[in-house]
């Protein structure tokens, strides 16, 4: 994958939304992610690999895009 070649502008922070974005980590890897919020729990709030694996906050990790349902 690619992202930055479909990424106009990559952002910081929270995404407005939960679900799966194009990301960027701090050293350049770029993948996809899922910005997820513990639905009991508001302030626990990270970026997700499919394999449910945390891999940051909201200012390790600069995305793209709308959020997808999945994934691929």
């Amino acid at each position: 994958m690619n992202a930055q070649e479909d990424c106009e502008q990559w952002k910081s922070g929270e995404p407005p939304a939960q679900g799966w974005y194009d990301c960027r980590l701090k050293d350049g890897t770029e993948e996809r992610l899922r910005w997820w919020v513990c639905s009991m729990n508001q302030k626990k709030r990270y970026w997700k690999d499919a394999q449910g694996t945390t891999r940051g906050f909201a200012y390790d990790v600069e995305w793209c895009g709308d959020p997808g349902v999945s994934a691929w």
